[in-house]
């Protein structure tokens, strides 16, 4: 990271802002048309023994599942916190925010029982009240997971006005 000012290192801090952002930016590797697919999901997090791991749920089929087959490796961005302020140290608008970017392997879950699992991760970050995620429900969608093998955090803060 070229600034290291706004680097985030603490990795609990990390763990923070992955639990407090809302949309998370997964990129798919796509050999066939030699372009990156990203695509914004909801998400799940659930941290086991020092390892992270994200988990999605979509359709039984569709693009991201046919890139995830050809090649596992994704990228993935979420942020939070953000907010557009006025910079009185450079006289113009600039975005503050908390932001983390990663990488890891994507796969099937195929389990019910982690498949059930993992829903309900999902579905406990989106909803205030407890909903009880079935085992129809699991099996009604299709559940990937992401195991997280290199995540960094950035933090942008407004810089402090010049002296007078």
């Amino acid at each position: 990271m070229i600034r290291k000012d706004r680097e985030i290192t603490d990795r609990q801090a990390i763990v923070d802002i992955l639990r407090r952002s809302h949309v998370c930016r997964l990129a798919f590797n796509d050999p066939a048309s030699g372009y990156p697919y990203i695509v914004p999901m909801n998400y799940g997090l659930v941290e086991t023994e020092g390892e992270l791991t994200l988990c999605f749920h979509c359709a039984r089929r569709g693009y991201k599942l046919d890139c995830m087959a050809r090649d596992a490796r994704v990228a993935f961005e979420t942020e939070c916190d953000v907010q557009l302020v006025y910079n009185p140290a450079h006289g113009h608008n600039t975005d503050i925010f908390k932001s983390v970017t990663g990488r890891g392997r994507a796969q099937m879950v195929e389990d019910p029982a982690e498949k059930k699992a993992l829903l309900q991760a999902l579905t406990d970050r989106y909803h205030d009240t407890p909903i009880t995620v079935t085992d129809t429900d699991a099996a009604r969608c299709t559940i990937f997971k992401v195991i997280v093998e290199q995540m960094w955090g950035k933090e942008k803060k407004v810089s402090p006005a010049p002296a007078k």
